[in-house]
């Protein structure tokens, strides 16, 4: 029986009574304690046997495998934890090899992927990334050599594209080979000669419109083309051609608004003056129940109605005639005035010279040559004539009972006097004229305009005439002439012209008065005056 079958006996056996000490006890207690040290020796060498051999001996094991498997972050990891445990220090180092040399082979088959999908710039970034591993230094020069080749031959279809006038397409190839060779500087050209050919384009058309006579669409046309070529001469050379259309074919007003909108290219303004003084003459007039007309070839003025006036003129022809109350004025083709009738002799207007138009009321209102305008006689026996000292640039006038309307060379228009209406928006206007309660207006376009200076009382609805080149305000209706030569009303009280034709010129009062293009003239309405006397009326 070894000792420590002994111990476990002696722990186990039921006590009994104390014997008395038998020889020889101490030296068996002495060899028990020796064996207890002993064990306790042997327990504590296992112990650190286990912590410093067996542990990590299992650790490097585990460490290895992962170094294996080629989970380099994990084997780093593990070595290092180990310390100075065997070889970890370098087994760390040699997973960090591993680790960079598995990175640079991952690397390089991306890059070899990127290269054979055709994405040769991302090929060549990766190539040259990886310096000098395996032979990237040989697939990054061959990436550029495909990089280059490719340029190359894009080059040369942006270059044919060029060549061939497509433009935009040449352009949009430069653009996208960035800074290869002069790809920058070609896409610039590119562009110069797409503008180049689009001008080109614009100026033929710009031409085209020129020669087929739509001079106004021409001059938009070759407006838009800024400085190239002659285009910017161009501009005034077309909407000179529109005005010279318009004055051909009798658009008088229009075609002198047109040529002085020119300025002082050629002899626009000379053109301009000489046809506001034609579209400013008037060679009818109707006042109340009054006619007058200028006849025979400006030898002979004469107003018929209530009464008669016969004028006979001197060494210089009359080229115009106004009707005021009880009297007649009659303009020579000097400038000169002279005024005729049972009524008219307080009107002093025969030392006028240059004037070129006349209007007439209660008082004579007189248009100069230089566009400012002068009046004479009175509004009522109260009221002076309405003031009109300071107008300017003035081509054609009106004149009612209490106010008056100038006509401005630029198309709108001035007032002066008591009740005067509001025209302040009006614009582009080529012809004026007034009634007893409204004033009326003809617009470069053909249309006309009026408006009502007595409150309550509505002005004729003449919104939608269309095609009119001359027009008449009479008392309760207005008369539109159309290019046709037809005419047209408005207003409650108009009377039927529903059967005129071949008409050149209108006047109105109490009643309409149209000339005929053959020097006669017709009239319509319960208060019309005979004129069918009349066969040679001077017409503009």
């Amino acid at each position: 029986m070894d000792e420590q079958e002994k111990i476990s006996q002696e722990q186990t056996a039921p006590e009994q009574a104390p014997e008395a000490p038998q020889p020889g006890g101490a030296k068996r207690s002495g060899s028990k304690g020796a064996i207890a040290l002993i064990i306790l020796v042997l327990l504590a060498a296992a112990a650190v046997v286990v912590t410093k051999v067996v542990i990590p001996n299992n650790r490097y094991a585990i460490a290895e495998k992962a170094l294996t498997d080629g989970d380099y972050a994990e084997a780093i990891a593990a070595f290092e934890d180990l310390g100075g445990f065997r070889d970890s220090a370098d087994r760390a180092a040699q997973a960090r090899d591993a680790q960079v040399e598995a990175e640079r082979a991952a690397a390089y088959d991306e890059a070899a992927g990127l290269l054979d999908a055709g994405d040769l710039e991302g090929a060549l970034a990766a190539f040259q990334a990886l310096e000098d591993y395996s032979d990237s230094p040989a697939q990054a020069e061959r990436a550029q050599e495909m990089i280059d080749q490719r340029n190359a031959d894009a080059y040369d279809e942006a270059e044919e594209l060029f060549a061939v006038g497509e433009y935009e397409k040449a352009i949009a190839a430069f653009t996208a080979l960035g800074d290869y060779a002069d790809s920058a500087d070609r896409a610039e050209e590119a562009r110069d000669a797409q503008a180049e050919a689009e001008n080109a384009r614009a100026y033929g058309e710009a031409a085209a419109l020129f020669a087929a006579g739509d001079y106004v669409a021409a001059a938009e046309a070759y407006q838009a083309l800024g400085d190239y070529a002659d285009s910017a001469q161009r501009v005034p050379m077309a909407l000179y051609s529109a005005a010279t259309a318009l004055a051909d074919s009798g658009h008088s007003a229009a075609a002198a608004i047109g040529y002085y909108a020119l300025g002082d290219y050629a002899d626009a303004q000379e053109r301009s003056m000489k046809l506001w003084a034609r579209a400013a003459g008037q060679t009818v007039d109707v006042s109340g129940d009054m006619a007058a007309a200028v006849l025979a070839k400006g030898a002979q003025a004469q107003a018929v109605g209530a009464d008669t006036y016969n004028y006979e003129t001197g060494a210089s022809p009359v080229m115009a005639v106004a009707l005021g109350d009880g009297w007649m004025a009659c303009l020579h083709e000097d400038g000169t005035v002279r005024v005729t009738g049972g009524e008219g002799g307080d009107i002093d207007a025969v030392r006028w010279t240059d004037v070129k138009a006349l209007s007439a009321a209660e008082y004579l209102l007189a248009l100069k040559t230089d566009g400012t305008a002068m009046t004479a006689g009175q509004s009522t026996p109260e009221e002076p004539a309405p003031d009109v000292s300071g107008w300017t640039d003035v081509v054609a006038i009106a004149a009612d009972s209490a106010y008056a309307l100038g006509l401005k060379v630029d198309g709108t228009v001035v007032t002066a006097g008591v009740g005067a209406p509001d025209v302040s928006e009006w614009a582009d206007i080529i012809a004026i004229d007034v009634g007893p309660d409204y004033a009326l207006a003809l617009t470069a376009d053909g249309t006309a305009l009026t408006v009502s200076v007595t409150p309550g009382l509505e002005a004729p609805d003449v919104s939608g005439w269309t095609d009119i080149v001359a027009v008449a305000a009479g008392n309760g209706f207005a008369l539109g002439l159309k290019s046709d030569g037809t005419v047209i009303t408005a207003g409650e009280l108009a009377p039927d012209v529903s059967g005129w034709t071949d008409v050149a010129a209108v006047a109105a009062g109490d009643f309409a008065l149209g000339v005929k293009t053959d020097g006669t003239a017709v009239a319509a309405g319960e208060d019309a005056t005979d004129v069918s006397g009349w066969t040679d009326i001077v017409l503009d």
